[in-house]
């Protein structure tokens, strides 16, 4: 890592407040993750049902949205259903 790369970024400081706290981002960011990996694994786009997109709204995304990206990315082949979208959360924390 360079050292000066650091103090280069810290010229203009960001804060961008977690994912959890901006709830209102999570539908377009998951489409905007899985139309990149639709085209990436040449697959047909797809898109979350209301249902699960409601479920994604109402978790607390501790790996912020890194978490969120890997949840798109395996959900990538199959139906975007609630139930799908809870199975993958509950394997993510571990259950």
């Amino acid at each position: 890592f360079r050292e000066d790369l650091y103090w280069r970024l810290k010229v203009l400081p960001m804060e961008l407040p977690p994912l959890r706290a901006r709830r209102e981002d999570i539908p377009e960011l998951a489409n905007q993750f899985l139309n990149r990996f639709s085209k990436s694994y040449g697959r047909p786009l797809q898109r979350l049902t209301p249902q699960a997109l409601q479920m994604l709204g109402q978790y607390a995304w501790p790996g912020n949205i890194r978490e969120l990206e890997n949840l798109m990315e395996r959900l990538r082949f199959g139906p975007m259903t609630r139930r799908r979208v809870r199975d993958h959360m509950v394997r993510m924390q571990g259950g």
